[in-house]
Order: structure tokens, then C-alpha cells, then sequence
């Protein structure tokens, strides 16, 4: 079909006029996206890493991920995925064939070539199955590791404690190298030594309380959260999506004692002190857009803190602030540039900054998780302080 000169014409007219409209609604679905990729993919507190960040590090060989589509033995998988692999069309495997001649001897050494020798291509498709194979089982252990991560994520763990992936998947604990496991025992393993790593760190996070020791009055009410919450909750070694949003929302010891109180002696010290992380931000109040002010943002909700007078909006991350610069929100501001976050302790109100902080044993047993020394900030706080200046908002 052909086109007139003027149609062409009022079609190019209309996709200019339609112009703005589709760039707007590309905008919109690119940040609905985001937004969805932000909640289902938050920060993980210090001293943990995500499930997917430890999937990623590994070396896989070529077809390794395909691990994930298989059950039962390990040796038995990597033997279909490389018969799945291996080329079909006589174009494809002539052209692999030039460079990787000695897979065509490694097969007929390991015997794969009876029955076909004269059929160059039946041949090279043995050299492939061999090459693939031994691919995978070079790379096992990665592999085996990778398999055993998609099978915690399974079960609802999204970040796991750096010391603990150390023990459980670089220690001694299971033997990734092990062909003759099957898949889904390498999950199985791991859930269990990351289970068993996680009763002495809370007993004696809460003061080594006899009651949720075996047979104590609060044994089974322990457990049952440990094995029927699917990590859904804050602890030192393993946690879901939802807990690690409730860390990073209260920081880790408040998130961690308000959830565990019950189980607490009542003499237990509970946290007086918590981190507080603070975003220094430059922006314009839509009514006067001329005018630039400095205000500080905090991460987390400090209603009932004592530097709550000092923050003008809470609960936006450093990441989400820095995708409003220059737009429209919805606000009655708008973000011009965000600085560096850093973190402060924020204390309850009713209490003073001298009463005791939460014990060492919790401090020692979270190994540093959702936790900076203030250390590092006591140079930058004055500053900062000086440039709020007046610029304190009601929060």
C-alpha cells in the first residue's frame, strides 16, 4: 500500500503532537517499575548480602544456571543439561568444531565416539556432550552453592549474614563437591546449619535466657518462630525481604529488641540508642521557587527521637531521593540535589543520651549489622549543622 505525500504528512503530525503524551506515559511505567524493583529489592543492613548479590558472584561455567530447572542428583542434571545443549544443526556444530578439536579426542578417550566414528557429526556432537560435562563439573561447587541459594530464597530468605554464608557455604559444613547429592539436599543442608547458627547468637542476644533453652517455659514458642516464620523476622544470620525492611526502618538493635521482648529477662537492658540514618538535601518549596533551602531527610521515622525537631521528612531513602531530583512528585517541594547520608544515635525522648546503651552481647552477636561508628561522622555533623542554621521544619 502506498502513501500519499499529505497523509504521510498528517501521520508525521501526529506522532509529533502524540509525542509528549508517550514519553510521559514511558516515564510513568519506567517509574512504577522502579519503585517495584525498590520495594521487592531493599539495602541490606551492614555486615549481610543479598541472596541475589551471592548468586552473581559465583563462576557458573557456561551453562551452570540451568541447575535451578533440575532435581534430584547433581551428576545425573549436569549429564541432561549438556545433552540439552548440545547443537542440533550441522551449520553450528561445524563452525564450534575448528576450535575446540580436542574435545573431539577428550570423547573418543572416554570411549563416546563407539558407534559413530565416520560421522563427523554424530562425532562432534559427543565432543560437545564431553566438553559441556566437564565444564559443569569443573565449576560443581559454585554450581552446587548457587543451587543451594535459589533453595533458601525459596523458603523465604533474601539476605544472609556474611559470617554465617563464610561458615555454612566457604567452611567445611557441606561438601559442594560431593556429585553423588542431590539438588535439592544442598538447600536442604544449608537451611539447616544456618537454623542451628542461629540459637546461641539469640540466646545470648537476650542475655542467655534459660526459658527458650530445651525444655524451658518459652522453648516451643521459640521455635516455632524459628522454623514456621520463614525468616520473617530480626536475627542475626538470615532474613526475609520483610525483616530487612524493618531493620532498615528501625535499625537493628530497636527492630531486634521490640521483636524479641517477650522473650527477654526483665532486667534486659533494651536499647536506648538507635541508628539513625540522615540525608542532607537542597530544595525549593514549590510556592517559591526561587528561594533554595537545606534541609535533612532521615531514612527512617524518628517521631518520639530527639533529633526528630532537626528532620524535615522522613522515610526516603538516599536512592529515592536522588530519582526526585528536578521532578515532580506530588510534594509540595522539589529536590534540587541530595548529599552524602551519613548516620547519627537518636535517643528516645524520654531518655538521655548518658543512660546505658543496649548490652555488648548484642552489639558482639549482630557483628556489625545496620550499625556505623559514629566515629566517622564527627567531623561532618558540626558542619552540617552549622548549614541547617535555622532551617529546622516541624517534621
Amino acid at each position: 500500500m502506498q502513501l500519499m505525500t499529505s497523509e504521510i504528512s498528517d501521520i508525521a503530525e501526529t506522532l509529533d503532537n502524540e509525542l509528549d503524551e508517550v514519553k510521559e506515559e514511558v516515564e510513568r511505567v519506567q517509574a512504577e517499575r522502579k519503585a517495584k524493583h525498590e520495594f521487592e529489592h531493599p539495602p541490606v543492613p551492614e555486615g549481610f548480602t543479598s541472596i541475589e548479590d551471592l548468586q552473581a558472584s559465583l563462576n557458573l561455567g557456561e551453562y551452570g544456571d540451568r541447575i535451578t530447572d533440575y532435581t534430584g542428583n547433581i551428576g545425573d542434571a549436569f549429564s541432561e543439561i549438556a545433552d540439552g545443549a548440545v547443537d542440533l544443526y550441522t551449520h553450528d556444530l561445524l563452525k564450534w568444531l575448528p576450535d575446540n578439536y580436542e574435545w573431539l579426542e577428550e570423547a573418543d578417550f572416554q570411549g563416546l565416539l563407539e558407534g559413530c566414528k565416520g560421522d563427523l557429526i554424530k562425532m562432534t556432537q559427543m565432543a560437545q556432550y564431553e566438553c559441556f560435562t566437564q565444564d559443569m563439573y569443573s565449576h560443581q561447587e559454585d554450581i552446587a552453592k548457587y543451587a543451594a541459594l535459589e533453595g533458601l530464597a525459596a523458603e523465604g530468605v533474601y539476605a544472609l549474614a556474611d559470617e554465617v554464608y563464610d561458615d555454612v557455604f566457604d567452611g567445611i559444613t557441606i561438601d559442594f563437591n560431593d556429585n553423588n547429592m542431590d539438588i535439592e539436599d544442598f538447600a536442604s543442608e544449608a537451611q539447616i546449619a544456618i537454623q542451628d547458627a542461629m540459637d546461641v547468637p539469640i540466646y545470648e542476644a537476650i542475655d542467655s535466657n534459660d526459658e527458650i533453652m530445651e525444655d524451658g517455659e518459652l522453648h516451643w514458642e521459640y521455635m516455632s518462630i524459628k522454623e514456621g516464620w520463614g525468616y520473617n523476622f530480626p536475627n542475626p544470620c538470615a532474613m526475609s525481604v520483610e525483616a530487612v525492611r524493618t531493620v532498615n526502618e528501625k535499625g537493628y538493635e530497636a527492630a531486634f529488641n521490640e521483636f524479641w521482648k517477650d522473650f527477654m529477662p526483665e532486667d534486659h537492658e533494651l536499647a536506648a540508642v538507635q541508628d539513625v540514618t540522615l540525608i542532607p538535601v537542597t530544595l525549593h518549596f514549590n510556592e517559591t521557587p526561587d528561594k533554595s533551602e537545606n534541609m535533612t531527610f532521615s531514612a527512617q521515622d524518628t517521631n518520639g527521637l530527639d533529633i526528630d525537631g532537626e528532620v524535615f521528612f522522613c522515610g526516603l531513602t538516599h536512592e529515592e531521593l536522588t530519582g526526585m531530583v528536578g521532578k515532580q512528585t506530588g510534594e509540595d517541594f522539589t529536590v534540587e540535589s541530595v548529599g552524602e547520608p551519613y548516620q547519627v544515635e537518636a535517643h528516645p525522648k524520654s531518655q538521655e543520651p548518658s543512660q546505658p546503651r543496649l548490652a555488648e552481647k548484642v552489639k558482639e552477636t549482630r557483628d556489625g549489622s545496620g550499625k556505623l561508628e559514629q566515629d566517622s561522622h564527627d567531623g561532618q555533623t558540626t558542619e552540617r549543622e552549622d548549614e541547617r542554621g535555622d532551617g529546622d521544619a516541624e517534621h
